[in-house]
């Protein structure tokens, strides 16, 4: 039982890895690029949590959670309902941010969370239901 959690958790693990690495080297760029680079660090670094957050949020409310459908037309809306969830969860947060945190560089937050959500679109969809590697042949042992 354990096994089947962990090869069902190693795609967001493996896209939340990353993630991480595409907010790494952008603060590597920005602290390399910028004449202020603490407040260009803390704006990347949270312009990527916010997305790494809003990843985790959208996985746990429409896999993790949900129960053991078979109706097609349930298991599609809790779906379009967790990306809702997760664009909403996304917004609220940017939106804190901007409010409470003005003195970030507000270009940075907004394209380290646009690069970290791009990139962890892409890694994730590499993953079939399954939890393998689109293409990846099964194991059988």
């Amino acid at each position: 039982m354990r096994l089947k959690v962990l090869i069902k958790r190693f795609p967001v693990i493996f896209t939340v890895v990353i993630q991480l690495s595409c907010v790494v080297f952008l603060s590597i760029v920005a602290g390399f690029s910028t004449d202020q680079a603490f407040l260009s660090l803390v704006s990347i670094w949270a312009g990527g949590a916010v997305a790494i957050l809003a990843l985790i949020f959208g996985v746990w409310r429409g896999l993790w959670r949900r129960q053991d459908d078979l109706l097609a037309e349930r298991v599609l809306l809790q779906l379009y309902a967790a990306e809702l969830s997760k664009l909403l969860l996304s917004l609220l947060l940017l939106g804190l941010i901007f409010k409470y945190a003005s003195a970030l560089r507000a270009g940075w937050v907004v394209a380290s969370f646009t690069l970290a959500s791009l990139v962890g679109a892409i890694a994730i969809a590499g993953f079939d239901s399954s939890g393998q590697a689109a293409g990846e042949q099964p194991n059988k042992i």
